[in-house]
């Protein structure tokens, strides 16, 4: 009976130690899982994934949507340009369509311009995602190790939405002199 107890508490206790460790493999804060959500990602997407290195990644940060991009915003850019192009002003010369006749301006950009106040006021950016950049280094088409840099972008649960080359940002350039 005793050797039972034993050997049970021993299973246990392995039980606990392995699954400790396969616990403490596992990415846990945000920025873990988006580095490794990429990390993955790129395993698969690179032309040499077994040269892929990784170089350094910027801090992640949490992505909102904006107001230029909201149908909002969309909807007041159509209007305004309905109304340059409005057949009643058509047959207006130069002169009076000009940035300088204040009349002009007034007249057609007010109500717009109240419109877009309005409904910037009524805006509230909603929580989409993360985006963090990515400096790596992996071959090229022709077989050359090159530095790429990308900017990528993750939804709610971490899976990579898209990824485009990242603008210059000298937290992320790599020293060649090394």
């Amino acid at each position: 009976m005793k050797n039972k107890i034993k050997l049970s508490l021993l299973t246990l206790s392995l039980l606990l130690v392995v699954s400790g460790m396969f616990t403490a493999c596992q990415p846990t804060t945000p920025q873990e899982k988006a580095e490794k959500a990429v990390t993955d990602y790129l395993k698969l997407h690179t032309n040499s994934p077994s040269d892929y290195e990784s170089v350094s990644f910027t801090k992640l940060d949490k992505e909102n949507t904006v107001w230029e991009k909201s149908a909002e915003y969309v909807k007041l850019e159509a209007e305004k340009s309905g109304i340059k192009s409005n057949e009643k002003f058509a047959s207006k010369t130069d002169e009076q369509q000009s940035p300088t006749n204040n009349n002009y301006l007034g007249q057609n950009l007010t109500f717009i311009s109240q419109a877009e106040l309005e409904a910037r006021l009524r805006f509230r950016p909603q929580f989409v995602g993360y985006v963090i950049s990515h400096a790596y280094k992996d071959k090229n088409a022709l077989g050359v190790l090159i530095l790429n840099n990308y900017t990528f972008h993750l939804d709610k649960e971490f899976k990579v939405i898209s990824a485009s080359v990242a603008a210059q940002d000298t937290t992320l350039r790599y020293n060649q002199t090394n």
